[in-house]
Order: C-alpha cells, then structure tokens, then sequence
C-alpha cells in the first residue's frame, strides 16, 4: 500500500500478523529425571550431586518449614564397618516408591580415602538408590566405576613391556643428564623420529622436560662445571715446610 495514502487517511494499514512462537516439546517425566549439566558428568556418568539437584527441583519444599507433607525422606543405616571396609544402606522414599540400594567401600578400591570408608560407602548407596527411582536410571553413577583416569592408568600399565619400560628409563635418564636447551632439542627430534609414546607416557616425559627447561631459564642454560681437583702428581706439604714458606 502507497505511503502516500495512508497518510491522508485513505487507507488504514493492515494489521500485523502475530509471530507464533516454536513450542518446545514437553519432556516425560523420565526424561526430566535424566538431564544432567556437563559438570554434573564423569565420563558420561552422572555424579550423586547431579542427581540431587534433580530430585529436589522435582521436590522444592524439601526441607522448607511449611514442609507439611514430606515429599522425601531420605535414611541411612551402616551395616557393617571395619579398619578396611564399609557397607551402608540407604532408604530413600518419595511419592512415586520406596527405594533401597546398598554401598561398599574398601582399601583395594579406595586406598586414597582410607579414613572415609563410611561415607564413600553411604554416597554410593545413596546414588544408586536415586538410580534406581529413576534419577539417572539411564546409566550408573560415576561414583559406582573407577573413573577414566584410574582406567587409564591400569591400562597403560599392563600394555608397558619391559623393554619398552626399559627405553623409557633411558630416556628420562638422557633428559636429566642434558645440561642446556640443544640437548633437549635433539631429544625431542628422536622422540619424534622413534616409535609414538603413549599418552600417559608422553605427558610423563613432557613433564620431566619441563621441569628441565625450567631449570634452565633459572640457572641459564650453561652447562655445569665440574669442582676442580686436586692435582693427585703433587705430594702433600709438610706442616713444618708450610710454616716457613
């Protein structure tokens, strides 16, 4: 329409259509239960802390003080407690059941957290209870597996044959022996010429060359002097000849 027209008033402007928004489709109540942040994920293993988060944004007045009702309740019991073990029990309730899921904790799979057998024992069974009411029911909590690093390590020590320990041994004594920058530079080369090292090996040796380059820029990259010594040719002075020299 003319410009012109609609500002004599000939004509009134057509009215605008409305813009329909893109509807977002409804997520089931499993799926809801099972949407998790990256930080909530180990491996694309759901932590216990993820699973709380969801459980409570499904219960917000858990714990409030007009929590009447008691959505959730969540108990645990120690079952059986040693030097080198724990099993607890967890029952947990919520409107749609009753849960009850077990967790173990000893010094062959936790020999790091040696004083808290208890409670990593309590944290498992209270994800595996969560799991098993359907928050993160899709897979295992990443506190039930070792995690990636713990299965990284094992794997690159069982594939490690002697003679490849062996060159390894070589070579980080290579590295500790170099006394400035060149040396380095031509290590790296017949790293890079050589067989590919492993990824746990490849970070263990950038890291000792590191620590060597950072030494360098320290100390500058000068090689060290050896203390001199005393000449062995010469005889020793006597005390009486030292007094009248």
């Amino acid at each position: 329409m003319p410009k012109d027209d609609i500002e004599k008033g000939k004509a009134k402007p057509s009215p605008r259509k409305p813009t329909r928004r893109k509807s977002t489709p409804k997520l089931s109540t499993f799926e809801k239960r099972n949407q998790f942040k990256e930080t909530e994920l180990v491996d694309s293993y759901p932590r216990v802390g993820g699973k709380l988060r969801l459980l409570y944004e499904e219960y917000p007045s858990y714990g409030a003080p007009n929590d009447i009702d008691r959505d959730i309740e969540i108990n645990s019991k120690v079952i059986e407690v040693g030097v080198d073990h724990a099993i607890v029990r967890v029952k947990l309730v919520v409107s749609h059941g009753i849960f009850y899921a077990s967790g173990s904790s000893d010094a062959s799979r936790d020999a790091s957290f040696s004083t808290a057998f208890t409670e990593i024992a309590e944290t498992r069974a209270l994800a595996r209870a969560l799991r098993f009411a359907g928050y993160g029911a899709e897979k295992a909590g990443a506190e039930e597996v070792p995690s990636k690093e713990r299965k990284a390590k094992q794997e690159s020590v069982a594939e490690i044959s002697p003679k490849e320990l062996k060159e390894i041994k070589e070579l980080i004594m290579r590295i500790q022996a170099t006394t400035n920058r060149e040396g380095i530079k031509a290590i790296v080369k017949d790293i890079k010429k050589g067989k590919d090292l492993k990824d746990t090996q490849q970070k263990y040796v950038a890291t000792i060359i590191k620590k060597k380059l950072l030494a360098f820029s320290k100390t500058g990259s000068k090689p060290e002097t050896p203390p001199k010594q005393a000449n062995p040719t010469r005889k020793p002075q006597k005390v009486s000849e030292a007094v009248h020299n």
